[in-house]
């Protein structure tokens, strides 16, 4: 079973965001919302993980755009509270880690160059399929020959 998101890649930040403005206290907005927007990043990245890992193409747009919205209302966010109120509200620098974290998490997973393992197994594929050519030509000859023996 496929998930099916792609349509709106941004749905799952802006509807967290969204629960956490209605549910929160007028003192706590900023710091719900800045959870709610790493949650909704997070979820992005889970969703874009399923459906890359299914074989849809768009997984990875999925996770990337979902992150890169989630992010950058974070960024207007932050210095929003700098122009309204209390920064502290924000927890900042626990804030930023978490966001290293999940960039970090989605350039890790999708990105990320083959492992040496990968590697040798690759180069073990190939060398059976090299020798499997070879058998396949060696077939093919004494086929060959038997063919023409049968005609003659």
């Amino acid at each position: 079973m496929k998930i099916f998101y792609s349509s709106l890649p941004f749905g799952v930040w802006a509807i967290t965001a969204l629960v956490a403005v209605i549910i929160s206290n007028r003192e706590n907005i900023p710091r719900a919302l800045s959870q709610s927007l790493l949650l909704g990043a997070m979820l992005n990245v889970l969703i874009g993980l399923i459906n890359y890992y299914q074989g849809e193409k768009q997984g990875l747009e999925t996770a990337l755009l979902g992150i890169s919205y989630a992010l950058t209302s974070y960024i207007y966010l932050y210095f929003l509270t700098y122009k309204i109120g209390d920064p502290k509200k924000l927890e900042a620098p626990l804030m930023n880690w978490h966001w290293l974290e999940v960039s970090s998490f989605i350039f890790f997973m999708f990105l990320a160059p083959a492992s040496l393992k990968e590697e040798m197994l690759n180069i073990e594929s190939e060398e059976e399929e090299k020798k499997m050519e070879l058998r396949i030509q060696a077939l093919e000859r004494k086929l060959d020959l038997l063919s023409h023996q049968t005609i003659q």
